[in-house]
């Protein structure tokens, strides 16, 4: 299939090793049908991690780019190494790239490959996104890792979805712009009875940063008016672009037997994904 420049989208995984960056570019591929079987890192069998060198370390040395297809748009994707002694391949993929999406786990929380990766984006002025993995490890805790994100990184990042929790259990995730549920195969469940209280604190938290895009919807903020779903998607794209809204994404590991909670159950991901860019 052919694309025009409009369709294509350049976008850097950035992060420490381990985070999980190439665990989601074989998610991406996966659902998307261009492989049939997800590779692991210790059979050597990842797609980005190709290099005889890689295999042997099972870790990335160099940057690789890796194709999705999704919804008549193009996703380039660098994969880039998570230790620094290879960050000269960082640096270079920031010169092609629209936006960059940060890796980090529900676990180990910010590490200095998420400050280092901030950091990238914020000197090349390029648009950030924060993905949260490996929900169902235990200690795992989403929402401990967003309030120190938002500490670290202040008032534009706001959680685009988070999981739903069943104790110590992430057994889902809810889609903020969508205001739906959907359990750990993708598939749609009625929201939980404590998922309200939190989608109004975080439209609140974006409807304040998607004001400031804009004055006449700064205007309908103030006058206390609802935007509609158009203002709403156009404040955000244009807040992503300024760097003044920063989503978060919540994700687990991929099942082989179903489609990936990471990447199939957000709609506002893919969607983010493919029209956030200057």
């Amino acid at each position: 299939m052919g694309y025009t420049a409009n369709d294509i989208r350049n976008i850097c995984l950035l992060g420490h090793g381990g985070d999980g960056k190439s665990a989601l570019c074989e998610s991406m591929l996966f659902t998307t049908k261009a492989i049939t079987r997800l590779g692991k890192r210790a059979d050597g069998t990842t797609v980005s991690d190709f290099d005889d060198e890689e295999k042997k370390r099972q870790y990335s040395i160099s940057s690789s780019v890796i194709p999705v297809e999704y919804n008549k748009c193009k996703l380039n994707v660098i994969d880039n190494p998570g230790y620094f002694d290879f960050a000269g391949q960082i640096v270079q993929s920031l010169r092609v790239v629209d936006a960059g999406l940060i890796c980090l786990t529900a676990k180990s929380g910010i590490g200095v490959g998420t400050e280092k990766g901030w950091k990238y984006l914020a000197k090349a002025n390029l648009p950030a996104m924060f993905y949260v993995s490996k929900l169902d490890e235990e200690h795992a805790n989403f929402f401990n890792v967003l309030d120190s994100l938002r500490e670290m990184f202040g008032a534009s990042v706001i959680p685009f979805t988070f999981p739903i929790m069943q104790g110590e259990t992430a057994v889902g995730l809810v889609d903020l712009i969508e205001k739906k549920a959907y359990d750990a195969n993708g598939k749609e469940i009625p929201l939980p009875a404590d998922a309200g209280d939190k989608i109004e604190e975080y439209m609140a938290e974006l409807n304040e940063q998607v004001a400031e895009t804009d004055e006449a919807l700064m205007e309908k903020f103030f006058m206390e008016e609802p935007f509609t779903a158009e203002e709403l998607q156009t404040g955000i794209e244009a807040g992503i672009r300024e760097r003044s809204v920063t989503p978060v994404f919540a994700a687990a590991p991929t099942p082989a037997s179903a489609p990936p909670t990471c990447w199939r159950t957000s709609s506002s991901m893919h969607r983010i994904l493919s029209r956030a860019s200057p």
